[in-house]
């Protein structure tokens, strides 16, 4: 009898890549005839409680696992997996395969898998020292293809317009030489809630000759280079290593977080603008399939994790908190800084205004992160809107 194996499925968000790539695998794990069995999770208040106490009464999810699961069975999970979810799961002697998206201990989940559990890092920058990746690329939505096949027959340069992108990541000052070169381009922001629809934000990417990105660990990124528009990284996260183990080998001819690079790229009217194909894009799904396939069903002899990993897993997103340059924190995922966005813009065009927008920079997040600590940072994020339009009257 085949083993089950549960999967704990996020609501999907349209701005979050991992909840793409573990709604989509699952999907089509059952085409391969692997027995899932999909947890939902529930974004109700009261819901929301009962995960913040560990309180079990009354959770269908844990009613499934208690019902369903058995020894040998498997539990895939990712980084905003419940722990209540995983402690039913081990209880009932479950394998937990956790299926890293992301750093752990990263984007403000404090998960991370112990000793005995196993784990498949998603690509070079979820864990660089690792020799094997299950990375994956869930299926190109209709508007991202559109614009691919627009970007065949137009190659088109010197629009004379650059998008920033803050994503995730905190605003930083840009370099003195790269101000001085956009003096003559319009600068269009692009945000995690807008532009709201997905062609507006295609048609965006298209019509510009380059993008700052403020979040190195963002789809947004590769979406970008696989239109063949150059993309610069205002402030790194990751080592430099990470791009050159990256699956998608093409990317670092296309991505740098050198200033003068970037310039080069702008100014060369024999930079690659080719877009990637659809199937280079997915080019690793299939391998990745197999693995997960040949996992569950026994082909594989995956090895447990033991406290001396673990300690490694610790250490290297530890490493990267420390670098302080993604605050999450409000604004549907942006760093508080995120709300300056308009101000930090006009300032990189005309030096003269907006003068003391760094010291507002470093004070919103400062003051942010200080309440994202205290778990206070949702109530006081209208304050914070507020003084934000303040600012931009």
């Amino acid at each position: 009898m085949k083993n089950n194996v549960f999967v704990d499925l996020p609501k999907y968000i349209y701005t979050s890549n991992g909840t793409k790539c573990l709604i989509d695998l699952s999907t089509k794990l059952e085409s391969k005839n692997i027995k899932i069995i999909k947890l939902f999770r529930d974004n109700k208040i009261l819901s929301k409680l009962k995960k913040k106490f560990n309180l079990e009464f009354s959770n269908n999810n844990c009613q499934k696992l208690t019902k369903k699961a058995q020894k040998g069975d498997w539990f895939l999970a990712c980084d905003t997996t419940p722990s209540l979810l995983l402690n039913k799961a081990r209880k009932h002697g479950v394998k937990i395969l956790w299926w890293q998206l992301a750093p752990y201990q990263f984007l403000g989940s404090n998960q991370i898998p112990k000793v005995g559990d196993y784990s498949l890092p998603f690509s070079s920058y979820t864990d660089p020292k690792s020799d094997t990746y299950y990375y994956y690329q869930p299926d190109v939505d209709p508007e991202w293809k559109k614009a691919l096949n627009k970007k065949k027959f137009n190659h088109q340069r010197k629009n004379l317009k650059i998008c920033l992108y803050n994503g995730k990541g905190r605003l930083c000052t840009i370099n003195n030489k790269l101000r001085e070169y956009l003096s003559n381009y319009q600068i269009e922001a692009i945000t995690r809630i807008n532009p709201k629809q997905k062609s507006e934000y295609f048609n965006m990417l298209l019509n510009c000759d380059g993008l700052i990105s403020f979040d190195e660990m963002s789809q947004t990124n590769l979406e970008a280079a696989s239109l063949g528009i150059p993309v610069y990284v205002a402030n790194p996260l990751f080592p430099e290593k990470c791009i050159r183990k990256f699956n998608i080998k093409e990317l670092e001819k296309r991505v740098t977080s050198r200033p003068e690079i970037f310039i080069s790229m702008l100014e060369k009217e024999s930079f690659i603008s080719n877009p990637f194909d659809v199937n280079y894009l997915k080019s690793f799904n299939s391998n990745t399939i197999k693995k997960f396939v040949d996992i569950f069903n026994g082909d594989i002899d995956l090895k447990p994790l033991n406290k001396n990993e673990i300690g490694l897993l610790k250490k290297y997103s530890k490493s990267l908190r420390l670098k302080q340059v993604i605050y999450p924190y409000v604004n549907s995922g942006q760093s508080p800084s995120s709300l300056l966005i308009k101000p930090f813009i006009k300032n990189i065009i005309n030096k003269n205004k907006y003068k003391n927008i760094q010291l507002w920079i470093t004070v919103f997040d400062s003051v942010g992160h200080f309440l994202y600590k205290l778990r206070l940072i949702r109530i006081c994020e209208i304050f914070i809107l507020k003084i934000k339009n303040f600012l931009e009257k």
